[in-house]
């Protein structure tokens, strides 16, 4: 799906309830479940802020995996075996490269603002 709108109109929301749905709560098995790629760290602030309040009485485990933060936590976010990885693509490939880091798991990827993250803007009307 494409999505396409203004600042406020519940983009995030339309692929989070359903990931939250699908995914309903924390599965034993290592290995996260979803993936979601974002542009930059202001965008994962927002997406965390929205996911936060659903989660608080459901129980999923997320981890963010961001540059500009430290290397060591993300580390230790990653030893909770989330079920959801925001992540911005620089340093999930680090990540990626340079530990044991699968995404295997993964049942469904989101590329939010992905005229921002593929450098184009093709999605725009």
């Amino acid at each position: 799906m494409v999505v396409s709108y203004k600042t406020g109109s519940g983009k995030t929301l339309s692929y989070l309830l359903p990931i939250i749905n699908k995914l309903q709560s924390h599965s034993q098995i290592v290995g996260a479940r979803a993936l979601i790629l974002i542009p930059t760290r202001d965008l994962a602030d927002q997406i965390t802020k929205v996911l936060k309040a659903f989660l608080h009485k459901i129980d999923l485990r997320y981890s963010l995996i961001l540059g500009g933060h430290t290397y060591e936590g993300q580390f230790e976010s990653l030893s909770i075996n989330p079920d959801i990885i925001i992540a911005t693509p620089g340093r999930l490939m680090q990540l990626l490269t340079e530990t044991d880091l699968k995404l295997s798991r993964v049942q469904t990827i989101v590329f939010d603002e992905a005229d921002n993250l593929f450098g184009e803007n093709k999605f725009q009307n």
